[in-house]
């Protein structure tokens, strides 16, 4: 019968070649994308730390909001740009009133009659409820820091849903390709969503 062996203790030494194998591990992670973006991404490892607290506070402000179980109400959207840069400003702020997580009601009182129907179909997806707004929320800040440049979350204290959201994820001079599905409608690089004069209405 043949004796069992233990397994050796790791030695200081050998959990200092551990560390030093993990550094070298982000610094090649770091030096990786300097060649794939054709640019050095600065503040990058910052950024990972950065965006994984937001994801925290995100999924926080979350649980906030469902604990209230609002599920009609309305409030104010002015978007600068998530779906349609060039048209979308156009439409100005929309009031809209949502019920069970769909949009049900759109009044666009600054578009131009010529784009007044546009400006609704634009602004009937549920991506602008409450819970839309989180989903593209959490969507960048589940992306690599390489491709997510900057993102600003605001919430409001008492309900916790979100009333500023911007976002800059042009890295290198190309598109965010993990976000970007050609299927879709384009995201664009930049853009900053608004959130205000929120109303519960009746349940």
């Amino acid at each position: 019968m043949q004796p069992k062996t233990r397994k050796k203790a790791k030695t200081p030494r050998s959990k200092l070649r551990m560390i030093l194998i993990a550094l070298l591990v982000a610094i090649g992670y770091v030096f990786l994308g300097n060649l794939v973006f054709g640019s050095m991404p600065h503040g990058v490892l910052l950024r990972f730390v950065q965006m994984n607290r937001r994801l925290a506070a995100l999924e926080s402000a979350r649980s906030q909001w469902d604990s209230k179980n609002i599920v009609h109400y309305q409030m104010t959207v002015n978007d600068d740009g998530y779906f349609d840069p060039i048209f979308i400003r156009s439409c100005g702020a929309a009031i809209l009133q949502i019920r069970d997580g769909d949009v049900v009601q759109i009044d666009v009182p600054q578009a131009p009659s010529s784009s007044s129907e546009f400006c609704q179909s634009y602004y009937s997806t549920p991506d602008y409820s409450v819970d839309g707004l989180f989903e593209i929320a959490g969507d960048y800040l589940s992306e690599s820091p390489l491709l997510v440049q900057k993102i600003d979350i605001q919430y409001e204290s008492d309900l916790g849903y979100i009333t500023h959201l911007s976002v800059e994820a042009f890295v290198g001079g190309i598109w965010p390709l993990s976000i970007y599905d050609p299927s879709e409608s384009p995201i664009p690089a930049f853009f900053e969503i608004q959130v205000s004069d929120f109303e519960i209405l009746e349940q």
